[in-house]
């Protein structure tokens, strides 16, 4: 698929295919038949996709079982997989987030906003979301934008469990 800037990426991926890549070469996964199941992020465990050709964005839940009222934080990674160094338009402060949960807004917010410029070969780019979560316990939807040009969004589901 060819991305362009304003599209939207909501990736599927077979959770079986996530663990077997992920164990087998810690590589990049790539998106699965339409039908398969969303990826998890349950359990901490990061999932990447290959955000662009030399691009390759890890998604991890940093606060895996979450519940209402607490913080949930989840980590975005760009990591430059080729050889040269490739420009890349990206957030800089917090990644974007939209989501079914319902969730309180940042306390404190980034003025610097975006930046436009090289990732050197392996160098890595990380960046935190964290929102409290008003939600009550559930299944919920997550989506992640790190990279903006293309514009890109991975998407995966996450659990808020009941307190005990």
């Amino acid at each position: 698929m060819r991305l362009t800037a304003g599209n939207r990426v909501a990736v599927t991926l077979s959770l079986a295919v996530v663990v077997s890549l992920a164990s087998a070469c810690g590589g990049p996964t790539k998106a699965a038949a339409p039908g398969d199941p969303m990826p998890s992020l349950d359990g901490g465990i990061s999932r990447a996709w290959q955000a662009r050709p030399a691009i390759v964005q890890t998604v991890r839940l940093l606060t895996p079982g979450v519940r209402q009222g607490d913080t949930l934080r989840i980590e975005s990674r760009l990591k430059n997989v080729s050889l040269q160094s490739v420009n890349i338009h990206r957030l800089v402060c917090e990644v974007d987030i939209e989501t079914t949960l319902e969730v309180e807004g940042p306390f404190i917010h980034c003025i610097i906003g975006e930046m436009n410029g090289p990732l050197a070969p392996g160098e890595e780019d990380t960046r935190t979301v964290s929102r409290r979560i008003l939600s009550p316990p559930g299944r919920y939807t997550v989506s992640i934008r790190h990279l903006l040009q293309p514009s890109v969004w991975v998407t995966a589901e996450l659990t808020v469990y009941p307190r005990e």
